[in-house]
């Protein structure tokens, strides 16, 4: 009861913190108003500015930018990230829900967002991430407890489908929903990773059982907060406690993992916000709008196309060539009506009977500048990702391909910042599976505790660079470094795209042939 009410005093001190907000802003608003219905002259450009803390300066300064009035900004507040919110974005499950909802849309039904998707996934997992477990140790003991690690990591790959399909499937709905949450189970024998929908993970009705189970497990006796489906400490959402996932939204079928069981990598927010946020977020409207300027393009030129021609000055009579004269069909209502059509080999022919006829703009010279806006507004479409225009437009002509999948090119920074956070995420998770598996027995009969397990092992994952590669130059290097005693075999052949057991193998067949 005293928890309730001390929520409800928080709720009351944030609406009056929002009222006394909006009172002060609400002069600025009048005298935006009244600034906005007086005429103003619209200049190109100020001359002399003169800088703060500087001397005057000429330079042109663009004087188009209008104030909106009903703008989605709101003034930055101290609640603003509270209790694990991203405000003013979103400030509960439903508002996150509605931009999930939007950037689904796309992703299925809109042709750009499908294809920045499927690049995007292509890129990032192109032929699948590479796993290794190596020891960090020379010994027969640590040696066994390594192949041991390496038996538990492929049974958990292998049973789980992950590789490369799983794979795809988790890069990219993590980019659409904005976080990715995989939950571990023990199951006979294996281990189980259940991909979670975020609409799953969600704030439980009736907490106080889990509550009271968490402060005794935990020994904790702070106050503890839901919000979302993460529990967390009260006014710290980087303490993460567990999570509350409601299978498929049935009341009934519940699970609460802690973090040891459960990975949630989040895009696009700070870690003190516990949800994350689509990658469309900041783009959606722009995508919307540019397929619907396409639209409607598409139908005025289709439109349009179907006019086989246009008789401006012809008159009603017999002897003032008509159209039926050229259709061979009926005459026209006598009454002459401003306009009239008919089908003449496939095509509308349209009779103005003396009156003018304006083409609309997809047949006048404005055709070209609806196609350049359209290319404009997926250009600004692509610097959501960095990525170039043919991945956006499909139009190669104004791109340089080795130039933008050249090391250090802005695009392949990105799919390299993308892949090392996926990496740094399935490197976490494949702890907590092998933690898994100490935990059901697999490694007693090597007797190491696990701290001392997570010191003799490393674990390696690697993803294939966008970048355009030189493979000879590639090789010396590895080479070099094979011999200086810093690279390993397993390592050397996944950078060349290649499965070492796979090989020992194939060479073990050849030499039986």
């Amino acid at each position: 009861m005293q928890e309730e009410s001390e929520s409800w005093v928080t709720r009351e001190q944030e609406l009056r913190a929002e009222i006394e907000v909006r009172s002060r802003l609400q002069p600025l608003r009048d005298h935006l108003v009244e600034a906005a219905s007086r005429p103003q002259q619209v200049r190109e450009s100020l001359g002399d500015v003169r800088l703060a803390h500087g001397p005057a300066v000429t330079r042109p300064i663009d004087f188009y930018e209008t104030v909106s009035l009903e703008s989605w900004a709101t003034p930055d507040t101290a609640t603003n990230r509270k209790d694990g919110h991203y405000g003013p974005v979103f400030r509960s499950e439903s508002e996150l829900s509605l931009f999930r909802g939007i950037a689904r849309a796309l992703a299925d039904g809109d042709e750009t967002a499908v294809g920045v998707l499927g690049n995007l996934v292509h890129y990032v997992v192109h032929t699948g991430f590479t796993y290794a477990v190596n020891a960090t140790e020379k010994s027969a003991s640590v040696d066994l407890l390594r192949d041991e690690a390496r038996r538990c990591m492929e049974e958990f790959l292998a049973h789980n489908e992950w590789e490369l399909s799983f794979e795809e499937e988790l890069v990219k709905d993590s980019i659409v929903d904005g976080e990715l949450l995989i939950a571990l189970e023990a199951e006979q024998g294996s281990v189980r990773a259940r991909h979670v929908e975020p609409a799953w993970l969600t704030q439980p009705v009736d907490p106080r059982l889990l509550e009271e189970e968490l402060r005794r497990r935990l020994r904790i006796s702070h106050a503890i907060d839901w919000r979302y489906g993460v529990a967390t400490r009260q006014g710290d959402a980087t303490e993460v406690y567990g999570y509350f996932v409601r299978w498929n939204g049935d009341a009934e079928q519940w699970n609460f993992y802690p973090p040891s069981r459960f990975l949630h990598l989040k895009r696009n927010v700070p870690r003190h916000v516990k949800r994350g946020l689509t990658d469309f977020y900041p783009v959606s409207g722009r995508i919307a709008g540019a397929t619907e300027l396409l639209s409607r393009m598409g139908t005025g030129a289709g439109i349009q196309a179907s006019i086989a021609l246009i008789i401006k000055n012809s008159t009603s009579g017999p002897s003032g060539g008509s159209i039926e004269s050229l259709t061979g069909g009926s005459a026209f209502a006598a009454d002459n009506p401003p306009f009239a059509t008919s089908n003449w080999r496939n095509g509308e022919v349209i009779d103005t009977f003396g009156r003018e006829f304006q083409a609309g703009p997809m047949g006048g010279q404005q055709a070209a500048g609806f196609v350049r806006i359209l290319q404009a507004m997926r250009r600004a479409t692509g610097v959501r990702w960095s990525m170039p225009e043919h991945m956006i437009s499909g139009d190669a002509s104004n791109n340089n391909y080795a130039s933008i999948l050249e090391a250090g090119a802005p695009f392949t920074r990105a799919i390299e910042s993308a892949q090392q956070k996926y990496i740094t995420a399935f490197e976490t998770l494949l702890w907590r599976v092998l933690r898994i598996y100490f935990e059901m027995g697999r490694f007693n009969k090597h007797g190491f505790a696990w701290r001392q397990i997570r010191k003799l092992l490393a674990m390696t994952i690697e993803a294939t660079s966008p970048a355009v590669r030189d493979k000879e130059k590639e090789l010396r290097v590895a080479q070099s470094l094979r011999e200086a005693g810093v690279l390993s075999r397993r390592t050397m052949a996944s950078r060349f795209d290649l499965d070492l057991d796979e090989e020992r193998r194939n060479d073990a067949n050849e030499s039986v042939e």
